[in-house]
């Protein structure tokens, strides 16, 4: 790890998402004080000074169901009243719907105790869902800190854009607050858009803010792939060398092969 610099509040919930292998855990140990940091810095005062730490991992016995084993886990972690709770990918064993209900334990959790929890987890998800702020990491360094509305409106990076939801990264031209849309005559206004997409000449784009049309102004492509999930419908979109990813409700529909126009709804077109 390099660089590494992080305050956190009274109880907060904070979760630290990255990759395999970007420095979550040995973090999270750092912050607890089982890792010496190389400059024999604390790296976070207020955990190593704290009255009372549990550090919560999953393992426990194996005759106990995934979410036995969870609830004994949390059951043995708040019953000493710790101060601050450091919680290790505690879900990654779950299934689906399993883990959404042990969400909502931790959260009831948190409330109750006011414990200052440090999660770590690879599932942007679950950070979304539950943290106050997010530590996003990358080869061991922190890519951005922010609440989950900061990290998912406005990334700080590339690599923020595209590991926490995908964002699709129209290629282009700015001209101050204005992008040119590479070879259409379509541009947008935006000046919230962090300076490394300027000077990469991208335009990041969630999956949800674009609308597809068959007729009208828009960016051109065609459907190369749809996936019926319920509320929405997910259409990968060729356009070029590139491929978008688009949601939209489940009542428009578009089949493969069928040339579309790509809107984008939350931006203005100028």
């Amino acid at each position: 790890m390099d660089h590494i610099n992080v305050s956190i509040k009274d109880s907060e919930f904070i979760a630290i998402l990255g990759p395999s292998g970007c420095g979550k855990t040995t973090l999270l140990r750092t912050i607890g004080g089982f890792i010496q940091p190389r400059k024999k810095k604390k790296m976070v005062d207020y955990a190593l000074k704290c009255t009372g730490l549990t550090a919560l991992e999953n393992r426990l016995p194996g005759e106990l169901s995934g979410g036995q084993r969870q609830r004994v886990a949390l059951a043995r972690a708040i019953v000493g009243k710790p101060s601050v709770l450091l919680m290790d990918e505690p879900l990654s064993a779950l299934d689906a719907e399993l883990k959404i209900s042990m969400r909502k334990e931790i959260q009831d959790i948190h409330k109750m105790t006011g414990a200052t929890i440090v999660y770590v987890t690879h599932d942007q998800s679950e950070a979304m869902a539950m943290a106050d702020r997010i530590i996003i990491m990358k080869d061991g360094k922190i890519e951005q800190i922010g609440t989950p509305k900061e990290i998912y409106c406005h990334p700080a990076t590339r690599f923020v854009s595209t590991f926490v939801s995908k964002c699709n990264l129209i290629k282009g031209r700015w001209n101050g607050d204005y992008f040119q849309v590479l070879n259409e005559p379509i541009r947008y206004h935006d000046g919230e858009i962090a300076p490394v997409f300027h000077q990469e000449g991208l335009y990041p784009v969630r999956p949800e803010e674009i609308r597809l049309v068959t007729q009208g102004e828009g960016i051109p492509g065609v459907i190369t792939n749809k996936q019926y999930n319920g509320r929405e419908i997910h259409y990968s979109v060729q356009y070029g060398e590139d491929n978008f990813t688009v949601y939209t409700s489940a009542n428009e529909e578009y089949e493969p092969g069928q040339n579309i126009k790509m809107v984008i709804e939350r931006r203005e077109a100028v």
